[in-house]
């Protein structure tokens, strides 16, 4: 992949406009491109902002060359390795976001043999994600329930035996050859809309506590948990 390097002087800008100067910039950024910002005032915060209206796509590394001065050196997230077992998660609802809205396109333009191999990749991944999910993070990093299951890890559980159970039925239609597109149209937008409400309320609720538990055990335990997960992940997606 060709690279492209850009700079970023920001040094110059007004803190009230920084934000709004480097997001401009910033926001079409795509892979093989590297951004180098130059600001004189720290940038976690403004990465951070920034990253979190990006939908997590950008990594950065921050160095300070002087007392008012840093330099940030900004890739897409793809163009980086994972950093964390949460990270690895993020990444893997966005690999399997595009496999649906790729199948989902290819049903509604009535292109069902085209949409077949994209949902079949995407059954599998989901399944493994969910097992992550399910049966290593839950399990070693639990999180507080209550016995009304209204807390965090009741309602992933749930939502993931419902959207496993969307999946079946499309699944089911693909079992003895192609549907007709209007017969697995309906069943494709429901769950569209039940995995983005699902996605975010994971991100939000459970992902910080998960990534705040892996951070207090050991390093060689949270290496150890990295590469089993990674590894199921790897697994899904072949």
């Amino acid at each position: 992949m060709a690279v492209s390097e850009k700079m970023l002087d920001l040094t110059g800008e007004a803190s009230s406009q920084l934000q709004s100067a480097a997001y401009h910039e910033l926001k079409d950024l795509v892979r093989g491109e590297i951004v180098t910002m130059l600001t004189k005032q720290e940038p976690t915060m403004l990465m951070n902002t920034i990253n979190l209206h990006l939908r997590d796509n950008l990594s950065w590394e921050i160095q300070q060359e002087a007392v008012d001065l840093w330099r940030v050196v900004i890739r897409h997230r793809e163009d980086a390795p994972a950093t964390d077992v949460i990270d690895l998660l993020t990444r893997d609802h966005k690999r399997l976001d595009d496999l649906f809205a790729r199948s989902l396109h290819h049903i509604n333009a009535g292109e069902v043999a085209e949409a077949a191999p994209l949902i079949k990749e995407f059954i599998v991944g989901l399944k493994k994600h969910m097992d992550v999910e399910n049966n290593i993070l839950t399990l070693s990093f639990a999180a507080p329930r209550d016995p009304f299951g209204g807390d965090p890890t009741s309602t992933m559980l749930r939502e993931h035996d419902e959207i496993l159970g969307q999946a079946a039925v499309i699944e089911s239609y693909f079992e003895d050859g192609l549907p007709d597109a209007k017969e697995v149209a309906a069943f494709f937008a429901i769950m569209s809309g039940t995995l983005a409400k699902h996605e975010y309320r994971e991100e939000s609720l459970l992902f910080p506590h998960w990534k705040a538990a892996i951070f207090r055990v050991p390093a060689e335990m949270q290496s150890a948990l990295f590469k089993r997960v990674q590894e199921t992940l790897i697994e899904g997606s072949n």
